[in-house]
């Protein structure tokens, strides 16, 4: 198990062409390149937000331990957020590829910060029976 409070907490999209955009949600403690613990997980969706869209492109949900320590798709058994916090379980796949069967993330966030995480989130996880939001 990994755990650490999250000094940095983002949630953002990118629009890398007309067709598509990488919602992306991420946790980190510390850089990474000296021995902290940063996190991402991200989904590829239409440019309209939806699979539909997208057709056969979807990957599913990529969960990245940075600097690209380790890179996973569709290996999550559960994920929940909360106000103050995030917890993912991995698969056994999962656990062997990202080197830690699960993580508990705790953070503080305002308000704004709050509604945007939570709905980048549900877009990440958009369609995943796993994922709460309790």
């Amino acid at each position: 198990m990994t755990k650490f409070i999250a000094n940095s907490v983002e949630s953002f999209r990118n629009y890398f062409s007309d067709d598509f955009v990488v919602f992306n949600i991420s946790f980190e403690e510390s850089d990474p390149e000296k021995g902290g613990e940063s996190w991402s997980f991200q989904r590829t969706l239409g440019k309209d937000g939806t699979l539909e869209s997208l057709g056969e492109d979807d990957d599913g949900v990529c969960a990245v331990k940075e600097i690209q320590q380790a890179t996973c798709y569709e290996c999550i058994e559960s994920a929940v957020l909360t106000r103050d916090s995030f917890s993912c379980l991995f698969t056994e796949k999962g656990s062997k590829e990202c080197g830690t069967s699960s993580i508990q993330v705790a953070f503080s966030l305002n308000d704004e910060q709050w509604e945007e995480l939570k709905s980048t989130a549900q877009l990440v996880f958009l369609n995943r029976e796993y994922f709460k939001v309790a």
